[in-house]
């Protein structure tokens, strides 16, 4: 499940809950990983977002600005036929800057 461009959620989009990510105090501190089942860039204003699986079914989580690049890069592999997803991934603040860390 991963979408490049997704007309879902124009109109809505900045009422879906910013996922928690973590500040970390050393890289090597543990991070929460989340059961990616889809990523996407919401098409009017580009903001990346996440789908997690949980407990009693998914949920989207937008994902700061900062982590576009990671869901474009993963976007650009799986148009190349890699089936990245599902698979568990990593969020963390560190250091002033936010990291995704996955498969």
């Amino acid at each position: 499940m991963v979408f490049a461009i997704d007309t879902r959620f124009r109109h809505s989009f900045h009422e879906i809950e910013l996922l928690d990510i973590p500040n970390i105090l050393f890289p090597s501190q543990c991070r929460k990983l989340y059961q990616v089942i889809g990523i996407g860039i919401q098409e009017e204003f580009h903001n990346p977002y996440v789908i997690i699986k949980e407990q009693h079914g998914s949920v989207t989580y937008r994902l700061p600005e900062e982590l576009s690049t990671w869901v474009q890069n993963k976007l650009l592999l799986v148009k190349g036929g890699a089936r990245l997803f599902p698979c568990p991934c990593g969020f963390s603040y560190f250091q002033g800057r936010r990291f995704a860390y996955s498969c």
